[in-house]
């Protein structure tokens, strides 16, 4: 980028130093006010023109910069959306896997707790049962 700065500035220090040297010319030429004026004029033309053609020339490039930019910023906006939906998905998808491993350990661990119970149940009545025929 700095490069294209450094060119556009050495070309408008071309210009500029060119119409100063063609206006010294003019002035320093041995020849009528009128012929110089004339000349003047007709060269300023010629140097209005070229700077208008690089102008021109200069936002048709910055065009294209800005447009690939847009381009380029589009295609990381879309590549951004695509990974952030792959990590959603993939985080759903852990989500359920963690959900059905947390359903089922708490099914067992139920399981578990009612066999307990039933057991524990089981004692009481045979406790009570034997106390109840010791008695």
């Amino acid at each position: 980028m700095s490069n294209q700065q450094s060119g556009g500035e050495f070309f408008a220090g071309l210009v500029i130093g060119g119409l100063i040297g063609a206006a010294i010319a003019l002035i320093m030429a041995p020849q009528s006010g009128e012929e110089t004026r004339a000349q003047l004029m007709e060269k300023s033309d010629e140097w209005r023109t070229v700077a208008g053609e690089s102008l021109a020339d200069s936002r048709a490039k910055a065009d294209a910069i800005i447009s690939d930019a847009r381009a380029r910023a589009e295609n990381i906006v879309v590549e951004a959306r695509t990974k952030a939906e792959q990590i959603q998905a993939q985080a759903k998808e852990q989500a359920s896997e963690i959900q059905e491993k947390g359903l089922s350990a708490v099914s067992e661990q139920s399981a578990k707790i009612k066999d307990v119970a039933s057991a524990l149940a089981s004692k009481v009545k045979k406790a009570d049962t034997d106390a109840t025929a010791e008695a």
